[in-house]
């Protein structure tokens, strides 16, 4: 038995998820939900860097996860839009205080959708490339392959130590614009339910991790940053509905 623990938040890891998921005869499980106990003999982690480390509903999955086939042949494939470099080492070092190994590490160049910062950059080749990455992962997790994890470095650290999650109070920043039409997407595709519809307008309830779904998932772009995301495109994986996104991330 083979599983994929996902985390996502424009659906280009869920995407990746269930091509691998295909390949290599997986099951996807959202690390939205409260962890269970694991005794499969294939595991793997899919989700996006944050800030140059791991989202923190991913870093609090991992924690609480009872992996107790210690044999178990665990991987990782971390999307991302930018450069960086050693986030896979932050998961290795917290399977390793469960004295689980991580035999395999992989990051596939994916859409840059952090609009607080940067514009939305989606091309079709890009697409394609990750398609091919994912199929070319998929041979070697078949084969066992192994590979070792980037080092989680004082400039990770450093960069994570900005990361807005870490005040919860963070969403005190956002802000939703007339253009609001109550339909509730972002509520129901908040992965830490941080988000309720009150007399038709969405109020954040300062549990907010920062991964910024709900602002891509406004149909209308009423959901923004600061002063900083008005006027900036939104992004969802075309393979990836909104009811499929909202559906996922609701499994807790």
């Amino acid at each position: 038995m083979s599983t994929i623990f996902c985390f996502t938040n424009t659906g280009n890891s869920l995407a990746m998820s269930k091509q691998l998921a295909d390949l290599i005869d997986a099951e996807v499980i959202s690390m939205t939900g409260d962890p269970v106990d694991c005794n499969d003999n294939v595991i793997g982690f899919v989700f996006p860097v944050h800030f140059w480390g791991l989202p923190l509903r991913v870093e609090h999955f991992v924690e609480r996860l009872n992996i107790t086939n210690k044999s178990a042949y665990v991987f990782t494939v971390i999307t991302y839009g930018g450069v960086f470099r050693g986030a896979s080492g932050e998961l290795k070092n917290l399977l390793e205080k469960k004295g689980i190994p991580l035999q395999y590490s992989k990051k596939v160049k994916s859409v840059e959708n952090y609009i607080p910062r940067y514009e939305v950059k989606d091309t079709e080749e890009l697409h394609l490339n990750a398609h091919a990455a994912i199929e070319s992962i998929a041979f070697d997790i078949t084969q066992r392959k192994t590979c070792k994890a980037e080092r989680f470095t004082f400039l990770n650290r450093l960069f994570k130590g900005m990361f807005p999650a870490k005040d919860p109070a963070n969403d005190l920043k956002f802000n939703v614009s007339d253009a609001c039409n109550a339909c509730g997407s972002c509520a129901r595709v908040c992965p830490v339910g941080n988000i309720s519809m009150v007399d038709g307008r969405p109020t954040f309830l300062h549990g907010c991790e920062h991964c910024i779904t709900c602002m891509h998932a406004c149909p209308v772009g009423a959901i923004n940053w600061m002063d900083k995301t008005q006027n900036k495109a939104r992004y969802r994986n075309p393979g990836i509905s909104r009811k499929e996104l909202e559906d996922f991330m609701n499994d807790r």
